[in-house]
């Protein structure tokens, strides 16, 4: 006689419960073991003169294969034991770091990796989940500019800097402060040379809410007298990176059209420079960051510019605007600056041709060629030498004719240098211009 168990509904239910309660705290444990091996760790990439970088595991797994420059990733599982790693190039592999962290497992940091491209840095923020007082925001500061020490403003309008008081003073290069609380509301961030009113950086106006906890990077960029963006970290699951570019520029001009008139730059149909000579160079002045109308009109004749243009200013860069061609054509160009310190004991110097009719021109430094048939209205790519004296001579391309050069210079190897071809095929001659 064969005898069948069964079950009462409710015993069943009961059984069902307890295996699923099982199953539950399985899980649980496995969770909380990841907790304590893994941590998640976001990344900024403020290195001004570096491509897209991969960090990977020595020997081992790529962990992000590219954070491009100027840019954040959001949070990635890293493990919390001590790591060798390696910082590389996205684009071509070169070995440019190597690191060894570890993290305290199931907590959450900021990686961010400044400095230059020779000598990266890596700097890890902690995160912390204090909250600030009713009403209330509080903000830390990690310098990475290439300003200096900073003075940190919240205000309504840009205008108000002159006669307020800062938030934080003294804000070091390279370093991280603590935090500091400020009332909730609509703000312009600002930042100001450390001492002074001269404003360095600037946001547009928005809301900063109050219960939130954030660091802000200040970036580097190619001028050692503005800073590029500022990234606003906040924390928590939902964590966020945002950009704030800054609202500033600077640009100055050069006339090098041979045969054209005095001539007036303008920026957005406002006057920068004026009664401009040929050869004639001005120093950098503050621009509106973004798309930017430039023009040049023949100094005395208003009306219709003589040569236009839409131009992209980043914020925190430096331009030379370039009035080039014969006058009959005239055209305005923007080169990209780089007012970076250079390599210790090292002077920059890069060779723009701006001869109309003078043709391709390669380039001798003590006579021996350091850059070959550079077109006309081009630039060439900065390169370094160690401090001396130099004879630079533009020669015809892929010739011996020299076409023109410069006296012997001494160079500072803690300055950077723009050397010029200008001038018609005849009476070319050469500008040499200090950057920075």
């Amino acid at each position: 006689m064969t005898h069948s168990l069964r079950l009462f509904p409710s015993v069943r239910a009961l059984l069902s419960i307890a295996f699923l309660g099982l199953i539950t705290v399985l899980t649980g444990c496995k969770a909380t073991e990841e907790l304590k091996t893994t941590a998640q760790i976001r990344l900024v990439h403020a290195v001004p003169d570096a491509e897209a970088l991969t960090i990977k595991i020595k020997d081992g797994d790529t962990k992000v294969a590219s954070i491009a420059t100027s840019s954040t990733l959001t949070y990635t599982t890293f493990d919390s034991a001590s790591k060798d790693y390696e910082i590389r190039s996205a684009t071509d592999g070169t070995l440019l770091a190597s690191r060894t962290l570890s993290f305290t497992g199931g907590s959450r940091y900021t990686i961010v990796l400044s400095g230059r491209r020779g000598s990266i840095t890596t700097t890890t923020l902690d995160e912390d989940s204090v909250s600030p007082p009713s009403g209330k925001f509080r903000f830390r500061v990690n310098n990475l500019a290439n300003v200096g020490g900073v003075d940190v403003y919240f205000v309504a309008l840009t205008a108000n800097v002159a006669s307020e008081q800062a938030k934080y003073y003294s804000a070091a290069s390279s370093g991280l402060t603590g935090y500091t609380e400020v009332s909730e509301g609509d703000y312009q961030l600002v930042l100001t040379t450390a001492g002074t009113k001269d404003i360095v950086y600037e946001s547009v106006r928005q809301r900063f809410a109050a219960s939130t906890s954030f660091s802000l990077v200040f970036t580097p960029g190619k001028s050692t007298k503005l800073t590029s963006n500022t990234v606003m970290l906040t924390y928590g699951e939902s964590g966020t990176s945002s950009m704030l570019p800054n609202l500033r520029s600077r640009l100055r001009a050069l006339h090098a059209s041979p045969d054209g008139p005095l001539l007036a730059f303008r920026n957005g149909g406002t006057t920068m420079f004026s009664n401009v000579p040929y050869k004639g160079n001005s120093s950098y002045t503050t621009s509106l960051s973004g798309d930017r109308v430039l023009d040049i009109e023949a100094f005395g004749i208003t009306g219709a510019p003589v040569a236009s243009g839409t131009f992209s200013l980043a914020g925190g860069e430096d331009y030379t605007m370039i009035a080039v061609n014969r006058a009959a054509s005239v055209e305005l160009i923007k080169l990209d600056d780089n007012n970076l310190p250079s390599t210790l004991g090292k002077a920059r110097v890069r060779f723009v041709n701006l001869s109309p009719d003078a043709g391709a021109a390669d380039m001798l430094v003590n006579f021996s060629k350091t850059v070959s048939s550079l077109p006309f209205k081009s630039a060439s790519a900065y390169q370094e030498f160690d401090t001396g004296t130099y004879t630079f001579v533009f020669n015809a391309s892929n010739t011996n004719a020299a076409i023109a050069s410069t006296a012997a210079l001494d160079l500072d190897g803690s300055k950077t240098y723009t050397v010029f071809l200008m001038g018609l095929s005849g009476a070319t001659e050469t500008k040499v211009i200090t950057d920075n």
